[in-house]
């Protein structure tokens, strides 16, 4: 029995085939149209796959062909890499801002573990922790969410992992271990944060960056070779008064 469910996406299809069209449901994202024609009452069809936007949106051509909306699809493609690429900047900035922050915060615990910390320098840990913490959970964490919406699963992933080692690399800092003890993990921390960076960058197109802390940089980094030197900019005086003559 022919249904005419879906009316919309019949506008334009010759009226000799209206009669003989069935709309079936298919999955959330897709129907599955099969098109009669008068004479032969073949079963050919056309199936839209990865349909996400309303029936209106598609239109069927002079020839009875299902054509997709391609300048709207360019358009959700580009609002997509934007809302993309907004959320992990904010994720990334945010992640490097904390691991300062807690560098920081480590700062006064006892090197080797074999001094006091003083009272002061433990009010100053407590009090750093405690803004840490709430960094952690009212801001990381909703961009995480936002992430988890938007990314893929490998990018999903990292990011949790990425927020799960800023709290890992903490609990030193809360016992009050020596500092020696804490600095790997924030290393490590770190990395992991360079590896989501560059799972990013892949996902936006971009290629891939080396890492930040890979061995040791150049003598003269950050200065460019091909660039004057210091040595360059030293200018060179003769030493003499410039007061005018008596005579």
């Amino acid at each position: 029995m022919h249904q005419m469910h879906h009316v919309q996406t019949l506008h334009g299809l010759p009226a000799r085939f209206r009669d003989h069209v069935t709309v079936e449901p298919g999955d959330a994202a897709s129907l599955r149209i099969r098109v009669w024609t008068p004479d032969d009452h073949g079963a050919s069809y056309r199936r839209i796959h990865n349909w996400r936007r309303p029936c209106c949106c598609h239109r069927v051509g002079p020839a009875g062909s299902f054509e997709r909306d391609a300048q709207g699809q360019v358009e959700d493609s580009r609002r997509w890499l934007l809302d993309r690429r907004a959320v992990y900047a904010k994720y990334l900035a945010l992640a490097e801002v904390m691991l300062r922050e807690i560098d920081g915060v480590a700062t006064f615990l006892s090197y080797d573990g074999d001094s006091e910390i003083s009272d002061e320098d433990d009010d100053i840990i407590s009090e750093g922790l405690t803004e840490y913490f709430i960094t952690w959970n009212d801001s990381l964490q909703p961009l995480l969410g936002e992430i988890q919406l938007l990314a893929t699963n490998h990018v999903a992933d990292l990011a949790d992992r990425v927020s799960g080692a800023m709290m890992e690399i903490t609990w030193r800092v809360e016992k009050r271990h020596a500092f020696t003890s804490y600095y790997p993990a924030w290393f490590q921390a770190q990395d992991l944060l360079h590896v989501l960076r560059d799972a990013m960058r892949a996902e936006l197109g971009l290629p891939v960056l080396s890492s930040l802390t890979a061995g040791p940089r150049e003598d003269d980094w950050p200065w460019l070779n091909s660039r004057p030197s210091y040595e360059s900019y030293i200018q060179q005086h003769l030493h003499r008064s410039t007061r005018p003559s008596a005579e």
